[in-house]
């Protein structure tokens, strides 16, 4: 029991918590805990204040005052767990999960068993999926699968749910048959998210190059989705990639110009980009991005590699373009798209030697440290004409020989209107 004037201040603090007064509430609520520094009640609310405000290490401390008590202890494993797992302090946060599901198992309200339980090893599985344990992570989702299914749930949607992270527990272990199996599951008539199920199988057939039967479904899923789910618009994007790898480019476009109207837009961008540079119409892809600010670097390549195809004054334009064209045909259209971090410099050895062979000075700069820029003429190396030599703008890693792009320069105002004639002025030796 405590005093009537610290349980109206509960109780006050309460209304102020209702109300989104949380720095009142505080306030009322340190006045008891100074008299009552141990009373549940009150370091609960204070705990679920600090964690309200974002005061993580303060809620934690709270919580943690409240461990062993019998009323408190299941909320308090909860709120700890979700906590630590916030702070990405995972060990602490698996053992507080391991806990909760130790506390569900022998929990007498069955609700709140069944409710425990699936978060506990839902958020476990999580953890060990991060720490890339996969085969444990698999292990807890097939305890949910198995629970429901033992307790006659089985439409149960956290057994849809724990079908679908076993499909991709399996991908990431490189098991193919064993993900499909994990899909096909959970495309029940039951399951409100099938169409997930059904769009990861697309991705499979896609990825393993069985274009047709990747269409068939992603056709399907597109005629049976009302426009407003979330599924459309990925199963348009994967669609226009599936007929842009059967040189379907008519029915490929189509799907890039609806997608380009959606908050799909740059994921189109990309695949129109990619679609245009396979069919070598480069002057529609210069036209497209000529005032756009390119983030992508795939993107930027290409763009590059586009106005390069198109310059016809450049003596060294060809050679250039010949030194790009393995990169480009054999890498950006496959290996690029999936690694961003690729070195050039084996396959531009020509700039490479350029910058190796001759004192350049780099010059401008984007606002980076970690970038050189060099303006190499192509006409001859030693003297410039600003107004009629080409030249090309190469981008190394700071202090290094290592290439991360290249595009034309027609002349010195060519690329960077903005910055001064002057600044370009390069030390050239022979």
């Amino acid at each position: 029991m405590i005093a009537k004037e610290e349980a109206e201040n509960i109780e006050e603090a309460k209304k102020a918590m209702e109300n989104n007064n949380l720095p009142y509430a505080r306030a009322l609520l340190n006045k008891t805990l100074k008299v009552y520094p141990t009373h549940h009640t009150s370091n609960y609310l204070m705990a679920t204040i600090e964690r309200n405000l974002n005061h993580s290490t303060n809620a934690l401390d709270y919580y943690s005052k409240l461990m062993f008590t019998e009323n408190y202890r299941r909320k308090v494993i909860l709120e700890m767990g979700k906590l630590y797992f916030k702070k990405e302090k995972y060990s602490q946060a698996l053992e507080c999960f391991e806990d909760l599901y130790s506390e569900a198992l022998y929990a007498e309200d069955n609700e709140y068993r069944i409710q425990d339980l699936t978060y506990a090893l839902k958020k476990s599985a999580e953890i060990y999926t991060i720490w890339g344990n996969y085969e444990q992570a698999s292990k807890l989702y097939k305890l949910i699968v198995d629970f429901f299914l033992s307790n006659n749930y089985a439409n149960n949607k956290e057994i849809f749910d724990a079908y679908t992270q076993l499909g991709h527990l399996s991908l990431k272990q490189k098991n193919i048959k064993d993900a499909l199996s994990y899909f096909n599951l959970a495309v029940n008539p039951q399951n409100q998210k099938r169409r997930q199920a059904l769009l990861e199988i697309a991705k499979i057939y896609y990825n393993e190059h069985e274009l047709p039967t990747a269409q068939n479904i992603l056709t399907f899923i597109i005629k049976k989705t009302p426009n407003s789910s979330e599924y459309i618009l990925d199963a348009n994007l994967l669609l226009l990639k599936v007929y842009a790898a059967q040189n379907k480019i008519d029915k490929a476009l189509e799907i890039a110009n609806f997608l380009l109207e959606t908050n799909k837009k740059d994921e189109a961008l990309q695949e129109l980009i990619f679609l245009l540079f396979k069919q070598e119409e480069y002057t529609q892809i210069v036209k497209i991005l000529k005032r756009k600010k390119i983030r992508n670097p795939y993107i930027h390549n290409i763009y590059s590699i586009s106005r390069l195809k198109l310059s016809q004054t450049s003596k060294y334009s060809s050679k250039v373009i010949n030194l790009y064209e393995n990169y480009s045909y054999n890498k950006i259209l496959s290996k690029l798209q999936h690694n961003p971090h690729l070195n050039l410099n084996d396959d531009i050895s020509h700039l490479l030697s350029l910058i190796k062979n001759t004192k350049l000075i780099p010059q401008y700069y984007y606002g980076s440290d970690i970038y050189d820029h060099y303006i190499i003429p192509l006409s001859n190396i030693g003297v410039i004409n600003y107004e009629n030599t080409d030249f090309i703008h190469v981008t190394t890693l700071v202090n290094t020989t290592n290439i991360v792009n290249v595009e034309p320069c027609y002349n010195l105002n060519g690329i960077c209107k903005q910055t001064p004639l002057e600044e370009y002025t390069l030390t050239l030796q022979k």
